[in-house]
């Protein structure tokens, strides 16, 4: 096998609480929802243990399934002596790329050239997969021809409307209208006009297919200026789209590869297999971010919020508003944030939460592996992935869930005694 191929378990914690050390393995000991390490002697290993108590370890996973079985999920044996590699990454959200032609909200700056009665010409290039294994660049150009008497506001709807008429593209991003203004996106007694181009969340059908990685849409713009009325405006990148480290869409696909590994080869055959995912889509609430954030202020059908700071705040970040859910999609300044779907109510002065979902520890490893024969063995290159919930539900955006604390308290003593650092997520 491949060295850059590593036969992978994933191992998925929900913050239940770990047993007491010592307990032996079975699926009365750990629960549906534990993530723990047991030694040699399948009794689950002490906090403060070392290479000295147990020259191996397994990661153990306590699983439901649809059918109300509990198994014992358990790793490969991981030799304390043959472990190469204890990594850990904490939680960060996916961001969605935003663009912006004529006047850009988070720079304040940009307009449109206006032109009466002339020709536009602009492109849109979708640089991500469109399909299963596609990796072309897929350009559309897009024409119209400005009224004959034209403004900035009326430019900008033309825009708008040729993206969104595009069968292809509207799939992929969406537009609005923003101006330097007040009210609504800016548009009351605006001077400059633009049109903000995000990317949309779109849902490739993955259960059936043998595709392991997120697609998540990207792309950038080009305004003609041979031969083409944009003139002096310009098409500026807003936010980046980013894949975000350990959220949900990546530990269940991450899930999805594991269970190959475990005997299911083929998830286009029939009957498809049914699965039982550890992976879980709900997401974990912190307690109040009054101290470091301030409360919200936001305006119905507005798409800008207020707060004293948001420092703490990232493009992606999925937060609560009152009682509300919001993502974020990019920062202006330091006090102010656009979120990707209008405020459904006014807020003044309200409570603000962040959402977050998993850390990671990656542990890289090798088993020997005699061959047949020449009485030679070579050594298999394999890993283990946990991924525990970053926070406990009500714990502060600053905390650590008390199941990563036990588990980190059992697997930093004992990759020190190794001569690894210790995590700190």
């Amino acid at each position: 096998m491949s060295n850059l191929q590593r036969v992978t378990n994933v191992f998925i914690g929900d913050g239940t609480a770990l047993p007491a050390s010592g307990s032996l393995i079975t699926s009365a000991n750990i629960a549906n929802g534990v993530v723990d390490i047991a030694g040699v002697d399948m009794n689950t290993m002490a906090s403060g243990a070392t290479i000295s108590d147990t020259e191996s370890i397994y990661m153990v996973e306590g699983r439901l399934t649809s059918s109300s079985t509990q198994p014992v999920k358990r790793s490969m044996k991981i030799p304390g002596r043959k472990i190469t590699s204890y990594l850990g990454t904490s939680y960060a959200p996916a961001s969605r790329d935003v663009w912006a032609i004529g006047y850009n909200r988070q720079s304040a700056a940009g307009l449109i050239t206006a032109t009466n009665d002339a020709t536009y010409t602009f492109h849109v290039r979708l640089k991500n997969p469109k399909f299963l294994y596609s990796e072309r660049i897929l350009a559309k150009a897009l024409s119209f021809r400005s009224a004959a008497v034209a403004t900035q506001l009326t430019i900008a709807t033309q825009i708008k409307n040729a993206i969104d008429a595009d069968l292809t593209l509207s799939k992929h991003v969406e537009t609005v209208v923003v101006g330097n203004g007040t009210g609504v996106m800016g548009l009351t007694a605006a001077t400059a006009f633009g049109v903000e181009i995000t990317a949309k969340l779109i849902s490739v059908t993955q259960a059936n297919s043998t595709y392991f990685q997120e697609e998540r849409v990207y792309f950038d713009i080009e305004l003609e200026d041979f031969d083409s009325a944009f003139g002096a405006t310009t098409a500026t990148q807003i936010e980046n789209m980013t894949y975000g480290k350990n959220t949900f869409n990546q530990v269940k696909l991450s899930e999805r590869k594991n269970i190959s590994y475990e005997g299911v080869l083929n998830f286009t055959q029939f009957p498809i297999p049914i699965q039982t995912y550890a992976a879980s889509s709900t997401l974990f609430s912190s307690s109040t971010v009054t101290a470091t954030t301030g409360n919200v202020s936001i305006t119905i059908l507005e798409d800008v919020a207020t707060v004293t700071s948001n420092t703490i705040i990232r493009p992606g970040e999925i937060v609560l508003i009152d009682t509300v859910q919001y993502e974020v999609k990019y920062l202006i300044g330091t006090t102010k944030f656009v979120v990707v779907a209008v405020a459904s109510a006014t807020f003044s002065g309200a409570t603000f939460k962040v959402r977050y979902k998993y850390d990671a520890i990656v542990i890289e490893f090798s088993n020997p592996n005699q061959l047949e024969g020449a009485g030679v063995s070579q050594d298999n290159k394999q890993c283990v992935m946990i991924a525990i919930p970053a926070i406990d539900a009500g714990g502060a955006y600053t905390s650590q869930s008390a199941q990563l604390t036990s588990v980190l308290a059992k697997l930093n003593p004992y990759m020190a005694s190794l001569g690894f650092a210790n995590l700190v997520l």
